[in-house]
């Protein structure tokens, strides 16, 4: 999905957040508990409040009890109210952001220059913008060979990889015996070439575990101190945030 600049491009957004978030709500997400988030009628409203209203009061922060709604609320209302996910979607991938061609040690979205070079050296600063980007390249470029193989290796060492493989195959027609996890073979490599990988590079389930297990972890770790800070760094508020202890270390 991209969204294309016109004169209904707010409008296609605005629905495009509401229906996010009605998902959300009705706990229709991709991944495998859900947010589960446990709130009364009220709190639900204040909830779609605090997440797509044009202002938010600090009375509606304190009716948000669990911090889980109030971390929830703030994070969808930065991805959404403030347009991170429109800023994501009206990119073109490999063109505007992509993954780096060369920096094999970096897998992380980069500022591309124009169709298929990537910027030297360069990184997206934002968190948030990085992590979007990183995730909307993958699910239209898909895994490499390389990449997809490192997946497979992640999971012949799990304890519950039947499982695992279980869940990515729910649902997939035309995989014939690839149903059955024990028919993954990494030691034949035409049948790796020519089965598994058209059928596993582009799963979004596969993306999202190569991403949050593999490359996440380390290359969007982040670190209690550092010597630059973005606008999020700047904006860390006590009343938003209890936890933060809104200190600065340079920028």
């Amino acid at each position: 999905i991209r969204l294309l600049d016109g004169l209904q491009l707010n409008e296609a957004y605005n629905d495009l957040c509401h229906w996010i978030l009605e998902d959300i709500l009705k706990d229709i997400v991709p991944w495998k508990n859900g947010l589960k988030l446990m709130m009364t009628l009220h709190e639900r409203t204040i909830f779609k409040q605090c997440t797509l209203g044009e202002e938010i009061r600090e009375e509606d922060l304190a009716s948000l009890k669990s911090a889980k709604l109030l971390y929830s609320a703030l994070t969808l209302r930065g991805l959404l109210s403030h347009e991170i996910l429109l800023l994501v979607l009206k990119k073109r991938v490999r063109v505007e952001y992509g993954s780096h061609p060369v920096r094999t040690n970096y897998q992380m979205a980069v500022p591309f220059r124009f169709k298929d070079v990537a910027a030297e050296r360069t990184d997206f600063a934002h968190p948030d913008v990085c992590l979007g980007l990183t995730f909307a390249t993958y699910y239209q470029c898909g895994l490499s060979e390389i990449q997809l193989l490192d997946v497979f290796r992640r999971l012949s060492r799990m304890s519950d990889a039947a499982a695992h493989y279980s869940r990515w195959t729910e649902g997939m027609s035309a995989i014939g015996n690839l149903r059955s996890y024990s028919a993954i073979n990494l030691d034949d490599q035409m049948l790796f070439k020519q089965k598994v990988c058209p059928a596993f590079r582009k799963h979004v389930g596969v993306i999202d575990f190569w991403l949050l297990k593999m490359i996440f972890p380390t290359q969007a770790k982040q670190y209690e101190a550092k010597i630059t800070s973005t606008a999020v760094d700047l904006f860390k508020s006590k009343d938003l945030v209890p936890p933060c202890n809104s200190i600065t270390t340079g920028f």
